[in-house]
């Protein structure tokens, strides 16, 4: 017995570097109310802006946690000033616009360093506007930070129905959400590589990438842009209510495959609703 233990130990000692490694990792599952003290929410009402954001959990779908209010890109003058009058303002700085909300995880993350993977996946339902997915890295100089930005797509759009035979031509096309409308459950896979370098919302020329050994946080955003600075890509996103809701964040890894064959393409696939 005490012989076979000893080669059971041998084996793994010899195997241990051709061991598969992980595809998944579980960064945040929202099955519990517990589990969204992990996140809150905040949006421009902070610095004088008139959005509002709400971080929920609901128990349908298996427990998720549910992120919507309503996005404004008016603001109060005398708010503003007060707001720009705090320690944490910048500076005395002057809103010109306004209009952002986002959710993010409290930091330090609860996780250690991900770069066996590569990219984040997450369990989402979302209506049909483009949302931003925001994480934080920490830098070499002490207490700074880098944000990197990447572009969650809308929902595709739903397929035609399969049982009208009769149907139009325009029936018979894909249909895309109409405003306030919720798609279908999906995962979206973001690699490392799509995110970018970004300081108040918009793209830095610096050639620098993410660095998953140094995250900080994870976040979901979305922001009345100006169509005229729509850096990452998103168009100018509308005032008005917003709903996302979301079971899961996870790290994924493509096994097989190199690095080269990675991409930098952002992948969405419409999964099944849980039950419950």
């Amino acid at each position: 017995m005490v012989v076979g233990r000893l080669l059971r130990a041998a084996r793994a000692v010899l195997d241990a570097p051709f061991a598969q490694p992980r595809s998944r990792e579980t960064l945040f599952s929202f099955a519990s109310p517990a589990a969204l003290d992990a996140f809150y929410a905040y949006s421009d009402e902070q610095d004088g802006g008139r959005s509002a954001a709400v971080w929920r959990h609901e128990a349908r779908d298996g427990g998720i946690g549910v992120f919507c209010g309503h996005l404004d890109t008016g603001f109060d003058a005398a708010l503003e000033a007060d707001a720009r009058a705090t320690p944490a303002s910048f500076a005395g700085a002057r809103m010109v616009r306004s209009g952002y909300a986002s959710v993010r995880s409290m930091e330090p993350a609860p996780f250690g360093e991900l770069d066996e993977f590569d990219g984040v996946a997450l369990v989402v339902r979302s209506d049909s506007r483009p949302y931003v997915v925001n994480i934080k890295t920490a830098r070499f100089m002490q207490d700074t930070q880098e944000v990197f930005q990447a572009l969650v797509p809308p929902p595709p759009p739903s397929p035609p129905a399969q049982d009208a035979p009769h149907a139009t031509a325009a029936a018979a096309r894909p249909r895309r959400l109409q405003p306030g409308e919720m798609g279908a459950w999906r995962e979206v896979r973001i690699p490392w590589d799509a995110f970018r370098l970004t300081w108040r919302g918009f793209v830095q020329p610096q050639d620098i990438k993410l660095d998953p050994r140094r995250i900080e946080s994870v976040g979901i955003a979305l922001y009345a842009a100006d169509p005229a600075h729509a850096d990452i890509g998103y168009a100018a996103m509308r005032e008005g209510p917003f709903t996302l809701e979301l079971r899961a964040i996870e790290a994924y890894a493509d096994i097989p495959g190199s690095s080269a064959d990675r991409g930098m393409r952002v992948t969405q696939s419409i999964l099944r609703a849980p039950a419950g």
